[in-house]
């Protein structure tokens, strides 16, 4: 009989807290296109290439207006960001060597 395939692990759990660290490429690959991927969605539901004056309105009304005025807008970007970050979890704990329990 043939023996199962190894798997590889990309992460292993934190020393200190839950989470985990990459430990191969593969790992810090999927969390720099992380990183990425959430920049490019919130750079695309901000005001930012329209000019400063427009990311100080956008911030100014932010602050007197408060954030559950603005939710609609926002809300796909909101939602989007979500679903990138619980499939990152979810990948990063498919691949990680052990249990995340904190220490």
């Amino acid at each position: 009989m043939s023996e199962p395939p190894i798997q590889r692990f990309w992460f292993r759990p934190r020393t200190f807290g839950i989470g985990a660290t990459p430990v191969t490429w593969e790992g810090w690959l999927v969390t720099l296109a992380f990183v990425v991927l959430i920049t490019v969605t919130v750079s695309y539901g901000a005001p930012w290439g329209q000019g400063p004056r427009a990311v100080l309105a956008y911030l100014h009304t932010r602050h007197n207006v408060g954030f559950h005025d603005i939710w609609p807008q926002h809300a796909p970007v909101v939602m989007a960001v979500v679903v990138e970050i619980a499939g990152f979890i979810a990948l990063v704990r498919w691949k990680t060597s052990g249990p995340w329990l904190p220490h």
